[in-house]
């Protein structure tokens, strides 16, 4: 994929999410690692600042024209849960962050940075989760009623596989007779199959060394760890989680991504992005046409 053109980032934005829509490809739910990735790299060049204003108001004023609006709803997105367009910016973001604090770390040697890059990541994905939890439990009920994959002939092997899992969160947990909250023991299942997935490509990113200079392919396992663990911790799995964990990364690597798991450090969340004026004089948002 092409780098974005200094001079008009907004317009490289708008051009990126324009090709990802056309082909289908999934953007609803920035839990899931690869829809995360995806956005991260649509939003490549935009300035953190533009970013929670500019993703709603691009998708809601793709959704205006109808010859666009039947593709974005493939790829995920609703026309009416508008929430959810307010959700992606912040991982983006939290990515952003991360990836500049282990960057600037040099090496992924377990060091005190990297463990306090860690520890913030997993504050602001609790956050995200918290925050946002009324729409990915909507998310999660759209799923259930709605195939969005795309045509046999147009979807990629990695949209088929993604297609078998479903969303996990805690609209899968739901009251039973006496009030309590249960969990769907094939949601459960399936959830730890996808972080299984996701620790077997951590650890083959990273190796056994202990010694290893960050990539972009390993901060988005890292990251794609931590965001599962996380969600399993919201489902009540997290000690299940932390073992299978242990068993699949081995002592050394255990150590260093799953140490002071249970501390919950709450990193604050960016505050909401009101001051267009900070925006710089290159970026121009998408503003949606009024309804007719």
């Amino acid at each position: 994929m092409s780098e974005p053109k200094a001079s008009d980032p907004s317009r490289w934005f708008l051009d990126q999410l324009l090709v990802a829509v056309r082909h289908g490809q999934r953007l609803d739910d920035p839990r899931n690692a690869e829809v995360l990735n995806r956005w991260v790299t649509i939003a490549t060049g935009l300035p953190d600042a533009a970013l929670l204003p500019a993703i709603p108001e691009a998708l809601r004023g793709l959704l205006r024209q109808p010859s666009l609006r039947g593709d974005l709803i493939r790829c995920g997105i609703s026309p009416n849960l508008l929430l959810q367009h307010e959700s992606i910016a912040p991982y983006i973001l939290s990515w952003r962050h991360y990836e500049a604090a282990r960057l600037s770390d040099g090496h992924s040697n377990g060091s005190p940075a990297m463990k306090q890059a860690l520890a913030m990541l997993r504050g602001d994905i609790r956050q995200h989760l918290a925050t946002y939890r009324r729409v990915f439990e909507q998310i999660a009920g759209l799923d259930q009623h709605h195939d969005r994959s795309v045509a046999d002939d147009d979807a990629s092997l990695q949209q088929k596989r993604l297609a078998e899992f479903v969303n996990i969160d805690s609209a899968s947990v739901a009251p039973n007779a006496t009030g309590a909250r249960t969990v769907n023991p094939d949601v459960v299942s399936k959830a730890f199959r996808l972080f299984r997935l996701h620790l077997f490509g951590l650890k083959e990113e990273r190796g056994e060394s202990p010694d290893r200079r960050p990539t972009a392919r390993l901060i988005a396992a890292e990251i794609a760890v931590q965001s599962q663990i996380a969600t399993l911790e919201a489902l009540g799995h997290g000690e299940r989680a932390e073992s299978e964990a242990q068993d699949l990364l081995g002592p050394t690597l255990s150590g260093l991504y799953l140490s002071d798991l249970k501390c919950h450090a709450m990193a604050g969340a960016p505050p909401p992005f009101n001051d267009l004026a900070e925006l710089p004089a290159n970026v121009r948002l998408l503003r949606p046409r009024p309804s007719s």
